[in-house]
């Protein structure tokens, strides 16, 4: 009886052992074997012991067969790296997901490997399963094929304006500086007409070349930002020069200065920052019908910070801006254009804040993309509160550094200098006012001259002439506002008489500064100076011509201080030769044309020059006349022996002379190229004599 009990307990849970395996054995078919997937299971060495119907279906092993097959027999992974991990499966210890490919119908498939593990934590095996994403991978090779295409024709784009760039600008280029050293006063009067017809026809078509090239025409909302390390000083420098002459034509005057204390490298997007100040100066110009544009960039005081992380603007939620933010750096365009109402004043406002770029006026439209871009860069634009006629729009932006690089160099020669400037501009004054005491240069501003101003300052020049050098620098526009108000009262009369008493002062380095060209200066007043510069008031070209106008007087004194000579400057005629000879520069250029140009702007700045056609007559020159040359301006292309192979053999002898390239190619690989054989500088054609003085200058002291 016990027995039949046991045996009836036994043969009931044999039973429901039978409905169980029975029911997973149906949901093995229905879920595994018949699933529309692939899959497989394999041991822990990576042999399959088993796969499912559809994995039969899309790979179709032999089923007779007694031979162990692995994964590597079906599929084969999209790179090495998938390969060999599908190699060394055994090695598995986390699920993967990997991308493979058929051997045989060569389709992508997204491989889950999964391994299971026993009771200690080995692994016992993996299940594996397929998912075709063979229809995918082909859309994205299609999407990427099509964005190849985009791109392609986006860098034909960039090559076309390359192109334009190369095939138009330079030629006209060349032609504007072929143009302007010819003297007015040896034409004819048709001559002369035909002359000026030429070089404005020149100078507008370059204007329209210039911002043709730099403007971009982008939707504001979905622009994508390019942040680099940007040069904001030559920036605002270019920026300045694509207005300049549409400023002429006005007959405004163009202010420009970069403060002394500000960074010159910030890093936002070149473009966007080209285009809102652009977009600001523009608008400024459109508005002012007298007077002045001026253009100012200076950092922030520290403690005027909170008060700008406060503006709505800056807390806007389109900004990028950081979340705290130690200094800022201020782009201020300001103009004495028509006085603006409360009214307008909240209609400006309202469209700086302007989110929806289609209910904006189109004469407002430039503004409003200007702030839309500032705030992208993580700034904002403030209209100022206005005096008189003045009006301020001031673009700040974030700066996180404390470090900055000057753009202004102090060096020893500076501090014996006085300069004396006549300028009824007070805004240039001020400017210049602050960038002398940064330089360390002794400055006396005059707004209005008289007979007692005049003779005191003669005094004081007589009195420290052993040790200050001075140099004039008079307004063009003031002086010629004395002479046509000269009938007009007495005041007027003695502010002449003194204005040219002060100018014919012997001995005296004089500078002419106007907003005219110098071709439209009467010849007869340039000859009474030593030096022009055109308006905007370029620093670093003002700094040019102070050491360049007074490096004979400079060394002279050197001489007085080392023979220890208690006189006046009366022995020059004692000094050597050798003393008093200006720098001698050998250009070296295969271009008679070329020659010229650069022996001629040489000249005007005050240098001698000597020429040599190419690399090896360059060689033979330096040789015999090493004593002399101070400075090398080298072509990179000439016959014989170009420019870089004669620079690798001067610098193979230890000469340290300075070399500055000359090419028409100004690309970042040709300035690689010069600097990798040794040149000091890189200065593409056609040349520009600012740039040309300020590169001598930084050279030879």
């Amino acid at each position: 009886m016990l027995l039949g009990h046991a045996l009836s307990r036994v043969s009931y849970q044999l039973h429901n052992d039978y409905r169980r395996i029975k029911t997973l054995t149906h949901r093995l078919e229905r879920l595994v074997d018949q699933a529309p997937l692939p899959m497989l299971m394999s041991i822990r060495h990576g042999q399959i012991s088993f796969y499912n119907q559809r994995f039969e279906q899309l790979f179709t092993p032999p089923t007779q067969s007694e031979q162990s097959y692995e994964l590597t027999d079906f599929v084969e992974g999209k790179d090495e790296a998938t390969q060999i991990l599908l190699k060394t499966i055994s090695s598995l210890r986390v699920t993967r997901t990997l991308i493979v490919y058929g051997l045989e119908n060569k389709q992508a498939y997204q491989l889950h490997v999964t391994p299971w593990f026993g009771e200690h934590g080995q692994v016992h095996g993996f299940t594996v399963i397929f998912n075709n994403v063979d229809e995918i991978f082909h859309q994205s090779e299609q999407l990427q094929l099509h964005n190849q295409q985009l791109q392609l024709q986006i860098d034909e784009s960039n090559e076309a304006q390359a192109f334009i760039g190369r095939k138009l600008k330079i030629p006209l280029e060349k032609i504007i500086d072929s143009l302007e050293p010819i003297d007015p006063l040896t034409l004819t009067a048709q001559g002369k007409k035909t002359l000026n017809t030429l070089i404005t026809t020149s100078q507008s078509m370059l204007t329209v070349l210039n911002e043709t090239l730099a403007t971009e025409e982008v939707e504001v909302r979905k622009t994508r930002l390019s942040i680099e390390t940007v040069d904001i000083y030559k920036l605002s420098k270019e920026v300045s020069n694509l207005v300049t002459q549409e400023i002429r034509q006005q007959g405004l005057e163009l202010i420009y200065f970069f403060a002394p204390d500000c960074p010159r490298y910030i890093e936002t997007d070149y473009i966007r920052l080209h285009h809102i100040l652009l977009n600001m100066l523009k608008n400024a110009i459109s508005f002012t019908t007298s007077g002045y544009v001026a253009l100012t960039v200076d950092r922030i005081p520290e403690d005027k910070v909170t008060r700008i992380s406060n503006q709505p603007l800056a807390s806007n939620n389109d900004t990028t801006m950081p979340a705290q933010t130690s200094y800022w750096i201020r782009f201020s365009v300001k103009d004495t254009g028509a006085i603006i109402t409360p009214e307008r004043k909240n209609q400006l406002v309202n469209i700086l804040n302007q989110s929806n770029h289609n209910l904006v006026e189109d004469s407002n439209i430039g503004l409003s993309d200007a702030n839309s871009f500032a705030q992208l860069l993580g700034g904002f634009i403030e209209l100022s509160n206005t005096v008189d006629k003045e009006t301020i729009f001031s673009l700040y932006l974030p700066y996180p550094h404390t470090t900055y690089q000057s753009v202004y160099h102090r060096c020893s020669q500076l501090p014996h200098i006085h300069l004396i400037a006549i300028i009824n501009q007070p805004l240039v004054a001020e400017h210049l006012q602050r960038l002398c005491e940064y330089l360390t240069i002794s400055v006396t501003i005059y707004s209005t001259l008289d007979r007692a101003t005049v003779q005191q300052l003669k005094n004081k020049l007589k009195q420290d002439e052993q040790t200050i050098i001075p140099v004039l620098l008079l307004d063009y526009e003031y002086s010629e506002s004395i002479t046509l108000s000269a009938h007009a009262s007495n005041k007027y009369s003695e502010q002449q008489e003194v204005l040219n008493d002060l100018v014919a002062t012997p001995s005296l380095p004089k500078i002419l500064l106007s907003m005219k060209l110098e071709r439209h200066i009467p010849s007869i007043l340039l000859g009474q100076y030593d030096g022009f510069l055109t308006k905007p008031l370029d620093a670093s070209l003002l700094l040019s011509e102070l050491l360049r106008l007074t490096l004979f007087a400079r060394k002279t004194l050197n001489i007085l201080v080392k023979h220890q000579y208690d006189s006046s400057l009366s022995f020059v005629e004692d000094i050597p030769k050798k003393e008093i000879l200006s720098p001698l520069i050998l250009v070296v250029e295969d271009s008679p044309t070329n020659q010229k140009i650069a022996c001629k702007m040489l000249s005007k700045l005050g240098y001698r020059s000597i020429v040599a056609e190419d690399g090896q007559q360059a060689l033979e020159k330096l040789k015999s006349q090493r004593e002399e040359i101070s400075l090398i301006l080298m072509d990179c292309r000439m016959p014989v022996m170009d420019g870089l192979q004669a620079t690798q053999v001067i610098r193979s002898q230890g000469d340290k002379i300075p070399i500055v390239a000359l090419t028409a190619n100004n690309t970042e690989e040709d300035r690689e190229a010069c600097m990798q054989v040794g040149m000091d500088e890189f200065l593409s054609k056609p040349i520009s004599k600012k740039d040309l003085e300020s590169v001598l200058q930084s050279f030879i002291q």
